[in-house]
Parts: C-alpha cells; structure tokens; sequence
C-alpha cells in the first residue's frame, strides 16, 4: 500500500461509495504525528452502528496510520 496519505481521502470515499448502501460520501483527514484520523460524511438518510464500524474497518484496513475515524450523515 502507499506510504503517502495524500491518496488517501479520494480513495477512501471511492470505495465507501461503492457500498450498496451508500448515495454520497465526502472524506477529510488529519495527520496527528504518525496516526491520521478523520470523518466521514455520508449524504444517506440514516446511518446504523453496523454501517459506521464497516466504514471505520475499510478506512483502517487502506493505511497503518489511519486511527480514529469518525462516521456521520450530513
């Protein structure tokens, strides 16, 4: 996998998108030292744990660095 972060928002949402589930996404994530973390944006009607923890698992499973990842609808 890449060592710079930089692909990572696009990516990301390039894949949360793809979900059956999911109408739109938008991604922004920070650097804190070695961790990034960040928030997911889903333009979906309502939002389930189960959803959220398969969105935090894709996000972790792209990068080591990738920590806290925060789910939300806007």
């Amino acid at each position: 996998m890449h060592s710079d972060p930089g692909f990572l928002p696009d990516e990301l949402c390039r894949r949360i998108s793809a979900l059956p589930w999911v109408k739109r996404c938008a991604v922004r994530l920070h650097e804190e030292g070695f961790h990034l973390s960040g928030i997911v944006l889903l333009d979906n009607a309502s939002l389930g744990a189960e959803q959220a923890e398969e969105i935090r698992q894709l996000a972790r499973s792209m990068n080591w660095r990738v920590d806290a990842v925060d789910v939300t609808l806007r």
